[in-house]
């Protein structure tokens, strides 16, 4: 099976696009029914929209560097040298951000997806800087790497849907919570009335 690489590029640019233009479903979200801290909201949209931008750049670049007539090779290195840099700032941008919070600002957050994306971003990084001194075949570390980092994007916005989905539910539930004490209540007050209605009555009738 043969391969453009240059159609794989446009696909992770279109796919961070995609992914870009979904992100206002977070307006929907009811951050109290979702029991999910406003800190921890704004963490998954900044950190999805910053990792938007830089598969957006890294999947330009090769394309830009092409324009200028470097040879195959040289253009990969280069690549894995800017994806290396990038993503070491990003990685610790995002452990920087997560450091600041405390507390209730903690509250939503998930453990497993930062534990899962920070490691696996170094070894992206680690695997960038080897494929920039010539050590990895370059051009399969640099697709590898987009490969990576849009599969970040995919999980936060994964969170960002749970979260909107467990706002939805729990919201019903309070709803539904609601409605049935509400009857409960009603009918408590009418049979109070009726009660109170009927007590001359009885008196009489006695």
């Amino acid at each position: 099976m043969t391969m453009n690489v240059f159609d794989l590029l446009i696909a992770f640019l279109s796919i961070a696009v995609a992914f870009a233009g979904f992100t206002g479903v977070v307006s929907l979200i009811d951050r109290k029914a979702a029991r999910v801290s406003v800190h921890i909201v704004s963490y998954r949209v900044r950190a999805l929209n910053v990792a938007v931008l830089i598969v957006i750049a890294l999947s330009i670049l090769p394309f830009l560097l092409t324009a200028f007539a470097l040879p195959g090779l040289s253009v990969w290195r280069i690549c894995c040298a800017v994806f290396a840099i990038v993503g070491v700032i990003y990685l610790f941008w995002i452990i920087w951000v997560r450091t600041a919070l405390r507390g209730e600002q903690l509250e939503g957050w998930s453990n497993t997806q930062f534990n899962i994306h920070v490691p696996s971003g170094f070894l992206s990084v680690a695997a960038a800087i080897f494929g920039a001194s010539g050590a990895f075949n370059a051009m399969g570390v640099y697709l590898v790497g987009l490969f990576f980092f849009t599969m970040g994007i995919a999980s936060l916005f994964f969170r960002l849907v749970l979260m909107l989905d467990d706002s939805k539910r729990n919201r019903d539930e309070n709803t539904g919570s609601t409605v049935v004490r509400l009857k409960a209540g009603s009918k408590n007050a009418l049979k109070r009335v009726g009660e109170i209605v009927g007590a001359p009555f009885r008196h009489v009738k006695r």
